[in-house]
């Protein structure tokens, strides 16, 4: 699991990867923020084969952060907020077809937002437990396949898709 500081905010954010299955994609996200909630955190799961690395999460997740100190926030709560800056949507439907989890997905992207890393630590780890995921940043790398995927997904033409996925996320703060 990687630790990331948020300049400015106070606030750690930690990545994680997994591998496994979840019959219940809706069981999983509940979990999330039950679990979320009794840490202090902000917990949300995506399908890795469409995060472009640590990076994409860790920059959406501080676009985010931004729009819920300004204001600026669009969905019902954080968690959702978060999914709508890593999906690069205004709508939380679009974001849950781009990088929601379906009982399809094997490979898991976890981000959680907290005051510290051992609540950060503390979410991903049990949320992972509870599901039988086994932990593994493999699955964040952005492979050639993985950047073909993301880049039909996405309509990106250059090769520079980690790039390219920050200047999508910088750009929704402008529409």
């Amino acid at each position: 699991m990687r630790i990331y500081r948020v300049a400015g905010m106070r606030k750690v954010v930690g990545v994680e990867g997994g591998k496994g299955r979840v019959k219940d994609p809706e069981e999983l996200i509940e979990k999330a923020r039950v679990i979320g909630k009794r840490n202090a955190t902000i917990l949300q799961v995506f399908d890795a084969e469409y995060i472009a690395g640590p990076i994409h999460l860790v920059h959406a997740v501080r676009q985010a952060l931004l729009a819920m100190r300004t204001g600026e926030m669009r969905a019902q709560s954080p968690d959702l907020e978060i999914l709508r800056w890593v999906a690069v949507e205004k709508e939380i439907r679009r974001a849950i077809a781009k990088v929601g989890v379906h009982e399809s997905t094997r490979n898991f992207a976890f981000v959680c937002v907290g005051e510290n890393a051992k609540s950060v630590r503390n979410s991903i780890t049990t949320l992972l437990n509870e599901f039988g995921i086994k932990p593994t940043n493999t699955v964040l790398k952005l492979t050639r396949k993985k950047a073909e995927l993301i880049k039909q997904k996405y309509g990106i033409k250059e090769n520079r898709v980690e790039e390219k996925m920050i200047e999508l996320i910088a750009g929704l703060a402008l529409v």
